[in-house]
């Protein structure tokens, strides 16, 4: 028994010590840059290549990056840059992901991604349930531009979002504020809520469209627009209203 003992004992140390080093490892400069190359291999397969570089580590609290790439047979269709997320690890320990924030200085497509071969494989329902323990206090991009094989005419604009749980039931909170930073401008702010229970969304918002913006761009006319949108029933029927 005091052998048995003695090893656990020496294994538990040892695995101490490792994963000490590899802690340290990973917030110098080789270790950042290995860390780069296994996680572009390890996302990346025979139809896509993902490259990054440029980490931006201190962990567990931070993951960042400088640049990341995503290429397929065609070339490069997607780069981020100035990407980071902040959470709180200690949430974990409670039932719950607590994100503090997630930020990007720019996200470019230049185009769609290359299809998958193929029937495309069936998705679940969504696990609902799992809304309540998680929240994400603050996600913000500076800027995302989409090129006109995206959008049908090239778009840039700025956005922020957060997630909370429901108060009271089972679900979750939402945010989300897309401003264009190009052309005529133009908004859209919507609140919406997800009651996992009853399977139910409720959605609020307020979308603005000005002269030559969006709207008129894919009527081929001037339209502006100037919105009111509400609407609250089930998911797999969710209808609602405009009030322009």
């Amino acid at each position: 028994m005091k052998r048995i003992f003695k090893w656990s004992a020496l294994f538990l140390c040892a695995l101490v010590v490792i994963a000490a080093g590899l802690w340290g490892y990973v917030h110098t400069e080789p270790g950042r840059s290995a860390a780069a190359g296994f996680l572009s291999a390890a996302l990346s397969d025979e139809r896509t290549s993902v490259k990054i570089s440029g980490l931006d580590l201190t962990l567990p609290h931070r993951f960042g990056f400088a640049e990341l790439t995503v290429s397929d047979s065609r070339g490069q269709w997607l780069a981020v840059e100035g990407a980071f997320l902040r959470w709180d690890p200690r949430s974990v320990a409670r039932g719950r992901i607590r994100i503090i924030e997630v930020g990007a200085a720019s996200i470019h497509a230049a185009r769609l991604p290359e299809a998958p071969e193929g029937p495309a494989e069936a998705s679940g329902s969504p696990p609902l349930h799992l809304l309540s323990r998680l929240s994400i206090a603050s996600v913000s991009v500076a800027s995302v531009s989409l090129d006109e094989p995206v959008a049908g005419f090239p778009l840039r604009f700025k956005f922020n979002a957060s997630m909370a749980p429901a108060a009271e039931r089972s679900g979750a909170a939402f945010s989300f504020d897309l401003v264009r930073i190009d052309g005529p401008g133009g908004h859209a702010r919507i609140k919406a809520s997800v009651d996992a229970s009853l399977r139910t969304l409720a959605v609020e918002g307020h979308i603005s469209d000005p002269a030559g913006g969006v709207v008129s761009t894919l009527a081929g006319r001037s339209i502006p627009l100037d919105a009111s949108i509400s609407g609250t029933g089930p998911l797999s029927m969710w209808t609602g209203s405009v009030d322009v």
